[in-house]
């Protein structure tokens, strides 16, 4: 049974098209991810020139999410590097009021010793002494919320001096 000869042009072309068809299946493919997941919540400065303001996102997008889910851990909010988590929380039924933000850190802990939402208790959980907090703790480190004319959330994470 006689087998495909091709000269180096064609083989050549095949794997250019093939190497182009992949390209342009992983940029579809990256561009899809992106517009269906919304868009990722940025560092930005206030009016002020604020660097610690932090936008969140669209403020009825996350209500929605937070009633669903609970509190949104944002890993690392801040504008120092200094890798601060924080929890994003809302209350009540207005998506442009009730809003906080804590520190992902159990209160008076060590650095390494973060709480976690427990969505079936409806409580914050410290990670090495298993010790509850309510959502009203006011414990925790609380950062300013607001919402913009435009209904994203922002939030405050310049580092207290």
């Amino acid at each position: 049974m006689p087998i495909e000869q091709r000269d180096g042009k064609s083989q050549l072309r095949a794997i250019l098209i093939a190497v182009v068809g992949l390209i342009f299946a992983a940029t579809l493919g990256y561009a899809v991810f992106r517009g269906s997941s919304g868009p990722l919540p940025t560092q930005q400065s206030s009016p002020s020139g604020n660097r610690g303001v932090f936008n969140a996102g669209d403020a009825d997008r996350l209500a929605a999410a937070v009633k669903k889910d609970g509190p949104i851990l944002l890993p690392d909010a801040s504008s120092d590097g200094q890798a601060t988590p924080i929890y994003l929380d809302h209350q009540g039924s207005n998506p442009r009021t009730g809003w906080s933000a804590i520190e992902a850190r159990a209160p008076g802990g060590k650095k390494d010793c973060f709480v976690a939402w427990d969505i079936k208790a409806a409580v914050y959980r410290d990670s090495c002494t298993e010790e509850e907090y309510d959502r009203e703790a006011e414990e925790f480190r609380s950062f300013p919320t607001k919402v913009t004319k435009s209904g994203d959330i922002t939030v405050d994470v310049q580092p207290t001096k």
